[in-house]
């Protein structure tokens, strides 16, 4: 057979790789026949993105500089990986364009999910419950334009326990659910640990009989300093009198900043530990709100 009757594989222009690799990256040179380097290339990008998740996990200094790492590496990697991709891509067909795309949504949707549970997550605070240290716009906070909103660490409990004072987002089923019909997601101070007993003795909360003072932020809500209002016995403001209260062994006790106006604890009972997703760190907006959470 003569080499003129060999035929060729149809190819796409070499700028079809590049916006290939915009959609899945190592989709290029998977779909040229290099499928082990193009399978590798996606691993890459996809170690340093759940890499630049955990590094946003991490509290402080040294978090911040391993994050900007990580979004330096990134960028390199990728502006990389969009040269390389400037290469002639075989033809699709019509069959295999569906397939290539619901490749595409699985893969994506596979690192979003153990992104979001394993890693970091951002919610959008509402309401004033926990006012000063998260503020959204409200009837009561006329002036505010933006909501905070924050990262929490989502693997931080997975190699340890809860500590008094962090501040902690949870589900909870005693709680009104929203339209989906799925536990709504809450962000409250962890107070009280399991086999404590909390009480309130206004401004203070009690622990085992001790007003709590630490860490400082406790002397900081129960002196009314920095915008705090102390705390308030829930009968105080038209509830049912929950306290004092003795937590199970895994059981813990979270209570809004903004004490008049929080939905908590002292209203549905202790959360269960299963029930609390991870540790708010960070409030990444609006930029005159950025900064570490004690």
């Amino acid at each position: 057979m003569s080499e003129s009757a060999i035929q060729k594989p149809r190819t796409y222009p070499r700028w079809v790789g590049v916006i290939l690799c915009f959609l899945l990256p190592g989709s290029a040179h998977f779909l040229s026949g290099q499928k082990l380097l193009g399978a590798g290339l996606w691993f890459g990008i996809s170690t340093i993105t759940l890499g630049l998740c955990v590094s946003l996990g991490i509290p402080g200094h040294f978090g911040q500089v391993a994050a900007w790492s990580f979004v330096a590496t990134l960028v390199v990697y990728f502006v990389v990986l969009l040269i390389l991709s400037y290469r002639p891509v075989c033809r699709l067909g019509c069959f295999g364009w569906p397939f290539f795309l619901l490749l595409i949504l699985l893969l994506n949707s596979v690192f979003s999910i153990l992104a979001k549970t394993w890693c970091v997550e951002a919610f959008a605070v509402q309401g004033m419950s926990m006012a000063p240290t998260f503020i959204a716009p409200s009837e009561s906070a006329p002036g505010v334009q933006w909501a905070d909103r924050i990262v929490v660490n989502k693997w931080i409990y997975r190699t340890c326990e809860p500590q008094r004072g962090d501040l902690v987002v949870f589900q909870t089923d005693k709680i009104n659910k929203n339209k989906e019909g799925l536990p709504t997601v809450f962000v409250k101070r962890l107070v009280g640990l399991p086999g404590e007993t909390v009480d309130i003795d206004p401004p203070y909360v009690l622990i085992n009989g001790e007003r709590l003072t630490e860490p400082a932020i406790f002397d900081t809500i129960s002196s009314k300093q920095g915008g705090y209002s102390g705390y308030f016995q829930p009968e105080t403001l038209g509830g049912p009198a929950l306290l004092p209260i003795t937590l199970g062994p895994d059981e813990y006790f979270l209570l809004g900043d903004n004490s008049p106006r929080s939905y908590d604890s002292r209203y549905w009972g202790p959360v269960l530990r299963e029930k609390i997703l991870g540790k708010a760190i960070r409030i990444y907006w609006p930029p005159s709100r950025i900064r570490d959470l004690e």
